[in-house]
């Protein structure tokens, strides 16, 4: 078997000598991860920042979650084709909002992003 692997990774290296082996295209892993078209976050952006908190936060409260009074709101970053807003709610509950292309939302509270690993929620100092 050692015999095989040796053979197949000096043909490998033979080949690439010759030029007859071409590396992959240098930006593949940016086209993979190339952002699509959301218009559901496009029309969240548009919102002034009190509707936006106020769209965030219904988003919570219809995933069980509670939200008494809206601190500061914010897009944060896209994380595998969904987009990631933070809300950060009186009492010290932060929540990250994911949304998809399609419109469907999950909620996650921010306090569960590291064991879930997902983004750790950031928000502006002083807020």
């Amino acid at each position: 078997m050692r015999v095989s692997r040796a053979l197949a990774l000096a043909s490998i290296a033979l080949t690439g000598a010759c030029g007859e082996f071409e590396p992959p295209p240098v930006n593949e892993a940016a086209i993979a991860k190339e952002s699509k078209p959301n218009p559901f976050h496009d029309q969240l952006l548009a919102l002034d920042e009190t509707d936006r908190g106020l769209t965030l936060r219904r988003a919570v409260q219809d995933n069980g979650g509670s939200c008494p009074r809206i601190v500061s709101s914010g897009y944060q970053e896209e994380y595998e084709g969904l987009r990631m807003w933070t809300l950060r709610c009186e009492g010290d509950r932060d929540w990250a909002v994911f949304l998809g292309a399609a419109g469907r939302v999950q909620v996650r509270s921010c306090a569960d992003n590291v064991t879930l690993n997902l983004p750790v929620c950031r928000f502006e100092a002083g807020r």
